[in-house]
């Protein structure tokens, strides 16, 4: 197996070529290489789980007062930034953004702020649109998170290796995205700079003045497209967009080991009625799950395991077990887990995966530590609302 890309010429394990989005070649030796694990493994596939002009950026550094009121007001917090920072691989070099709002749009509608008093919580609901795609509405304001509302997804158009198409979710989750639809996104938020979470053609379909919050490389292609305001966000750094502050975690390693890591995000309302926190696959440095503040309320993130056995069983999204250890971490009020193995799949690739556990048994696992936090599901397409 060998495979060659514009910056490297051979990469050793296939899980490299899943997870590049840039264009490559793929040479994979006869089913006689593969062996007789292929073989065992090629009846499975993954099942379902269920039937305006951009603001200029202040120069705020992370040690300004004004950035740190309410993600840098503790020592936990501080810690944060710092491990993201550490474990990112780089020192931060450059002072961190803080926009005022997140768009001209937002900051005169009046969906653009959280209402309420200070003692009172937000209404929440999260609805799931199948593979990473989903939508985080708190009170009115909605984020597209990892959106991926248009045709199928492939990795550098390369669909005779993997092709997932959605089971339950159609084209209308993107008219209900635009402008006059019955959920137009004020918000979107990429965390990895690969087409399952930075998905081109939906991002083509999308009006280019919806702010855009994106890690590095997902950033580049949103401005590609023609997007106007899109704010980039390196581990350690934060940002203000319409009623959230934003600060990027060290996520998950998706390449080769001397990749830069991908983002996962703590989120809090400016009026801190709400803190939430994702990441996709359950991978991060210890020293950021060690850092994580505790007094999240809600957190997104898989419970499903989807490995490669023809690899020795490597991880390319960690499950339960993980996401068990950061309930146990942080102690959130609410778990809600993403709902990202449910398409059909077609391609080399999708019989060589394989898919472990539930969210009954996650939540098993959950009320067996003891611990008060509330494992919050529905269906995919419909609104599940979190009762803060």
């Amino acid at each position: 197996l060998s495979c060659r890309s514009r910056k490297k010429n051979s990469l050793p394990v296939l899980s490299s070529i899943y997870r590049r989005s840039i264009n490559m070649s793929f040479v994979l030796l006869s089913a006689s290489s593969v062996g007789s694990s292929a073989r065992t493994l090629a009846s499975q596939s993954i099942q379902p789980l269920c039937s305006a002009k951009e603001p200029p950026a202040a120069n705020y550094s992370i040690t300004d007062p004004s950035c740190q009121r309410h993600f840098f007001g503790s020592s936990s917090a501080r810690h944060l930034v710092a491990s993201s920072v550490a474990s990112s691989g780089r020192a931060l070099r450059r002072a961190v953004p803080c926009v005022p709002t997140a768009s001209a749009q937002s900051q005169s509608s009046p969906s653009s702020q959280i209402s309420g008093s200070a003692t009172q919580k937000p209404k929440v609901s999260v609805r799931f649109l199948e593979i990473n795609c989903f939508i985080v509405d708190v009170d009115g304001f909605r984020v597209y998170v990892d959106p991926l509302l248009k045709g199928d997804l492939t990795f550098a158009g390369q669909d005779w290796f993997f092709r997932g198409k959605k089971r339950f979710v159609k084209e209308d989750a993107l008219t209900d995205a635009l402008p006059g639809g019955s959920k137009p996104a004020d918000l979107i938020l990429i965390s990895q700079k690969l087409p399952d979470h930075c998905h081109e053609p939906t991002l083509q379909a999308l009006p280019k003045d919806i702010p855009v919050v994106a890690c590095p490389g997902a950033d580049d292609i949103c401005r590609q497209l023609g997007f106007k305001n899109v704010t980039t966000l390196k581990a350690g750094q934060s940002t203000v967009a319409g009623p959230f502050e934003i600060l990027a975690t060290a996520g998950a390693l998706v390449g080769p080991p001397w990749e830069e890591r991908q983002n996962g995000y703590l989120i809090r309302s400016t009026s801190q009625q709400l803190t939430m926190f994702y990441e996709p696959h359950n991978d991060w440095p210890r020293e950021v799950l060690d850092s994580l503040p505790n007094d999240i309320d809600i957190i997104v993130g898989p419970v499903i395991r989807a490995s490669l056995p023809i690899l020795g069983d490597y991880p390319l999204v960690k499950g339960a077990d993980q996401a068990l250890q950061l309930v146990r971490a942080t102690k959130p009020r609410f778990f809600v887990p993403l709902l990202n193995f449910t398409t059909e799949n077609f391609g080399l690739l999708p019989p060589l995966i394989r898919v472990d556990g539930s969210i009954p048994e996650f939540e098993r696992k959950v009320k067996a530590t003891g611990l008060p936090t509330q494992v919050v599901s529905g269906d995919i397409g419909t609104d599940i609302n979190v009762p803060l």
